[in-house]
């Protein structure tokens, strides 16, 4: 069967849900053994190809696009050193560089793996599985809400490809340049000035 275009698409528009994401790599900024918790903005995710039949098909998910980043000097190799907010602004339409079937989710534990590249150590990844999952970080990437395993299904599905798992799929499909991106843009919020609490977590 010929291979299928699909478009995943990290949208400007906003659910409306909050979820409370920890900073990272580190997440204890002022070493009292407690993570800090900040509100960040939940975006929309959408899967776009055509069935088996031609017609047109869209799945909708739930992402973390902007997240708290604070690397203090000396404490990680991530080269940006401080405190940022996260996450890339816009993304043109452009085949998928790379996919990584053996990642593994660094902030913390993950069951799905595997890393959709957007660009250079920018990543479609696993996330928490729902929004009550709280204190999951990320340095920049996006972070899939729900079941990752299920999203890759779901590109695999549209793909129309005949491999026999959805890693085997999407890497066929980012060889043959199948498989394409788009961050729409979106400002990032103020994540500093969302701070919601401290906890106690026990940490990766």
């Amino acid at each position: 069967m010929k291979l299928r275009d699909v478009d995943i698409i990290i949208s400007g528009t906003k659910t409306g849900d909050t979820y409370y994401a920890k900073s990272y790599p580190c997440s204890d900024m002022d070493k009292n053994s407690k993570i800090e918790l900040y509100g960040v903005p939940v975006y929309y995710v959408y899967i776009k190809g055509t069935d088996d039949k031609g017609q047109s098909v869209k799945y909708t998910w739930k992402a973390l696009r902007f997240m708290p980043y604070y690397n203090p000097p000396n404490f990680s190799s991530y080269k940006t050193i401080g405190w940022v907010n996260s996450g890339l602004h816009k993304l043109n339409r452009q085949p998928v560089p790379e996919y990584k079937k053996a990642y593994e989710v660094h902030n913390t534990y993950s069951q799905h793996n595997g890393a959709i590249v957007l660009k250079g150590t920018f990543y479609i990844h696993a996330g928490p599985e729902d929004l009550t999952h709280i204190g999951w970080g990320a340095a920049g990437c996006v972070e899939i809400i729900g079941s990752f395993s299920e999203f890759k299904d779901q590109v695999k599905e549209l793909s129309g490809s005949t491999q026999v798992d959805a890693d085997s799929a999407i890497s066929e499909l980012v060889f043959y340049k199948k498989l394409y991106i788009e961050i729409e843009y979106a400002a990032p919020p103020n994540i500093k000035a969302n701070f919601y609490k401290e906890v106690s977590i026990k940490r990766r």
